[in-house]
């Protein structure tokens, strides 16, 4: 069990925090001197349980945690003053503009306030490809790809919605079969 400290405004959840091996429980509003009393007493215990083995353990774990790649089901968008949550799911492609991205989804369009370079990051490559500098697409909503002229590729959606595919995008193309 990690070292833990309850930092919360309510005090009804004290002895559950105890119960769950809490070694402090700062109840809001709480001072510097509080903070600093509970900080000695976690720095304590770290100082006397952490043995080599328990050592190992933590960098085990923090290991395996760094090789585990984690992608966002859902993406935030602001609209009319309300947050709206969106399932990558229902992302049909995604359109660069300026900082901005577009989200096709179905018939709807929302604004994102995120660029391609950070959606990319944050989407799952498997189910979304970048197939130019300014679209990424979900694989799942392809239903043609097309030659097109010099090295390009069209790219048709179950929608219909034609996207240019760049010819410098010979790694995504393999992915998708379109090259040998």
């Amino acid at each position: 069990m990690p070292v833990t400290v309850f930092v919360t405004a309510y005090d009804r959840y004290a002895v559950r925090a105890f119960d769950a091996n809490a070694i402090d429980y700062l109840l809001k509003p709480f001072g510097k001197e509080r903070f600093d009393r509970a900080l000695k007493r976690a720095k304590e215990r770290l100082a006397g349980k952490l043995n080599l083995n328990d050592l190992r353990v933590v960098l085990a774990s923090l290991e395996h945690d760094q090789g585990q790649e984690i992608y966002v089901d859902r993406l935030t968008v602001a609209e009319n003053g309300r947050i709206l949550l969106i399932s990558v799911k229902d992302i049909d492609w995604v359109a660069a503009c300026g900082n901005y991205a577009q989200l096709h989804t179905g018939r709807r369009t929302y604004e994102i306030r995120q660029t391609l370079t950070y959606l990319e990051a944050k989407l799952n490559p498997r189910e979304f490809l970048r197939i130019h500098r300014s679209t990424i697409v979900n694989v799942r909503r392809i239903s043609e790809i097309q030659p097109w002229f010099r090295g390009h590729h069209l790219v048709i959606l179950q929608s219909g919605q034609k996207l240019r595919m760049s010819r410098y995008q010979r790694e995504v193309a393999k992915q998708l079969g379109v090259l040998q």
